[in-house]
C-alpha cells in the first residue's frame, strides 16, 4: 500500500512539473534563415510594468485612478498597463483629438478611464480602431498643462487591439 502511495505521489510530481515548464519559457525575437533571406519572427515584448490594471475590476480601477488624481506624485513616471474600450473625441476649443481607454462597471452605466497619447506619427482614423473596440495600452504616466489645468495621461508606447 505504501509503495502504491509513493508511486502515485512521484507520478503526480512528474506530471505537474512537466506541465509548469511548458508555459514558463520567455520567448525572444529569433531569426530564421530561408535561402538568402533572414526573416525575423516578431514575438510580444515583455516590458516591466509598475501597475498592471488589466486584471482588476471596475471598482479597483476607479479607486486607483481617483488616487492618481489625489496623489499624482506617487504615480508619475510609473509604467501603467490598462485594458478597456477605445474612445476618441475631438476638442473643438483646443483643436486637438483626445484618445482614451475606458472601463465600464458591471451595469455599463458608469465609466472611468485614462487619456493616452501614442508615441510616433499616427493618423486618426486610419491608425486607430473603431470606437468602443477593446484595446490594451501601456505607457509612462505623465502630466500636461492644458489651458492652465493639469491633466494626467499615459505616454503610450504599447497599443494593442
Amino acid at each position: 500500500m505504501k509503495r502504491l502511495f509513493l508511486f502515485a505521489v512521484c507520478l503526480s510530481c512528474i506530471i505537474l512539473g512537466s506541465c509548469s515548464k511548458k508555459g514558463s519559457s520567455v520567448q525572444k525575437n529569433s531569426s530564421i534563415q530561408k535561402g538568402n533571406e533572414a526573416e525575423v519572427e516578431k514575438k510580444p515584448r515583455y516590458i516591466k510594468t509598475d501597475l498592471d490594471m488589466t486584471g482588476l475590476n471596475y471598482n479597483m480601477i476607479s479607486s486607483l485612478l481617483f488616487n492618481m488624481l489625489v496623489e499624482p506624485e506617487t504615480y508619475l513616471g510609473k509604467r501603467i498597463k490598462m485594458k478597456g474600450q477605445f474612445y476618441s473625441e475631438f476638442d473643438e476649443t483646443n483643436f486637438v483629438r483626445h484618445y482614451s481607454v475606458l472601463i465600464y462597471d458591471a451595469t455599463a452605466c458608469c465609466q472611468t478611464g485614462l487619456q493616452f497619447i501614442r508615441q510616433g506619427e499616427y493618423v486618426f482614423p486610419d491608425d486607430y480602431p473603431e470606437q468602443m473596440t477593446e484595446i490594451t495600452v501601456s505607457g509612462i504616466l505623465k502630466i500636461k498643462d492644458l489651458n492652465g489645468m493639469d491633466y494626467l495621461y499615459l505616454d503610450c508606447d504599447y497599443f494593442e487591439i
